[in-house]
């Protein structure tokens, strides 16, 4: 039921509501995949579901970058629990989630203690509670709020701030990628 309905009529039930004064203020205009729901929105979507399905997505690729990925977790989680001593499982399956992702998308695996993980989970983090904030709610029903985003403490432009920080720490890696890039193995 679940794959006639999403899978096979997803547009349909695509619909969501569009927050366009958020979008403009974080990335300029109504751009990406995540709130749109224009034609533009249609394309990129259509685009890079079939880009993530050339470079391996849902397929046995990154089935075995999981499974290696999770046996180091499981390693790491019994020599964390030696005499058994309590066990914080969350950051190691949010190491773990991210770097296949991190992998998909840059070709790279990073060690389960690099500290780009540590950024990039500060930056989102920092991100998603300054988009908690009333005022960044608030902001698509009474736009004039970014005028008096100083008297409200800069929610903001804390969120402006974090998401440039997010996008920098995106367009770093972008660039290490260009510069070890060979045509032919591609």
């Amino acid at each position: 039921l679940l794959q006639d309905h999403i899978v096979k009529d997803g547009d349909k039930f695509a619909d969501r509501i569009n927050p366009k004064v958020l979008m403009k203020t974080l990335v300029g205009g109504e751009f990406g995949l995540v709130f749109n729901d224009n034609d533009m929105w249609r394309e990129q979507r259509r685009f890079a579901l079939h880009a993530l399905r050339n470079v391996g997505f849902n397929n046995e690729t990154i089935q075995n970058t999981a499974i290696d990925y999770s046996q180091e977790l499981i390693s790491r989680w019994k020599q964390q629990g030696e005499g058994k001593k309590p066990v914080d499982v969350t950051t190691g399956i949010m190491v773990g989630v991210s770097n296949i992702i991190w992998h998909q998308t840059f070709g790279r695996t990073l060690k389960y203690d690099d500290p780009l993980i540590e950024r990039v989970k500060q930056t989102v983090q920092e991100g998603m509670e300054s988009m908690a904030h009333p005022a960044v709610f608030a902001l698509e029903l009474f736009p004039f709020i970014h005028k008096i985003d100083k008297l409200l403490g800069s929610p903001i432009k804390a969120m402006i701030d974090a998401n440039d920080a997010f996008l920098e720490l995106l367009d770093q890696e972008l660039k290490l990628v260009e510069k070890h890039f060979n045509e032919d193995e591609a």
